[in-house]
């Protein structure tokens, strides 16, 4: 492990370190991880959205979606515009649409076209020049995002005041020993370690920098996924609600 000498690009302190390899950043000060990697399309091809496809239909799903419908349910009121941004093949807003006014983008083609044929909601494939709303929800996407900063300042943008921004994420602190500068061991073998496709791996304090910059107000932060989803132990997805100032 090594001083990187660059600057986190969630906190933009200094004091960040990266393996031998410069494979990732590890920030000191808020603990995300960025990948050296970027953003890339074909990491999202057809395979990718006929196995969430299978997933999506798998029995876990009613329960995780159930929760997630709750969970905005608590600042929503009836005919609410809910925005469910990297929608993939639309499962949540298929429970979502039977109550609020539902939207979804999903740059995919082939998740978007199974959208479309799975929902009543819009489907886009671009953020470019949407209405506002009172919600918007990122599922398992912020961790995919190469400038999470460029995309929360459009997100903020098209919600409306006092709306709010839902997010699960895995959580970086579960696979680090954040008391060591040198031992990083674990995050090769943590299940969500996938550099190529999460491109950011954040902890709870990047989330609250990151959001609370934007002037959003942290109103949830849980681990409750990690109850409802298998195979993720030690509370390993963060579940985060912000509302915007």
């Amino acid at each position: 492990m090594k001083s990187s000498g660059k600057p986190c690009p969630i906190c933009s302190c200094k004091s960040t370190v990266s393996p031998e390899d410069d494979e990732y950043l590890r920030c000191l000060e808020c603990g995300v991880i960025r990948t050296k990697y970027d953003y890339e399309a074909n990491q999202y091809g057809t395979a990718y959205a006929m196995n969430y496809l299978e997933y999506a239909k798998s029995p876990v799903n009613k329960s995780l979606n159930l929760f997630r419908l709750g969970l905005v349910a608590r600042w929503l009121k009836e005919n609410s515009t809910i925005l469910d941004v990297g929608c993939c093949v639309g499962e949540f807003l298929r429970f979502a649409e039977n109550h609020y006014e539902c939207d979804g983008f999903e740059p995919n083609p082939v998740a978007a076209r199974e959208a479309v044929k799975r929902t009543h909601s819009t489907i886009f494939e671009s953020l470019n020049g949407h209405k506002q709303y009172n919600c918007i929800t990122m599922f398992d996407v912020l961790e995919h995002i190469q400038q999470p900063k460029t995309l929360l300042t459009h997100l903020y943008e098209i919600l409306r005041p006092r709306g709010i921004i839902a997010i699960t994420t895995p959580d970086a602190s579960c696979a680090i020993d954040y008391n060591s500068v040198t031992i990083d061991g674990n995050i090769r073998a943590w299940k969500h370690w996938k550099p190529k496709e999460h491109l950011f791996l954040f902890t709870r304090r990047s989330l609250a920098i990151l959001f609370e910059g934007f002037g959003f107000e942290i109103v949830h932060v849980g681990m409750e996924e990690s109850d409802i989803r298998p195979g993720n132990p030690n509370g390993d997805i963060i579940t985060m609600v912000a509302v915007k100032g």
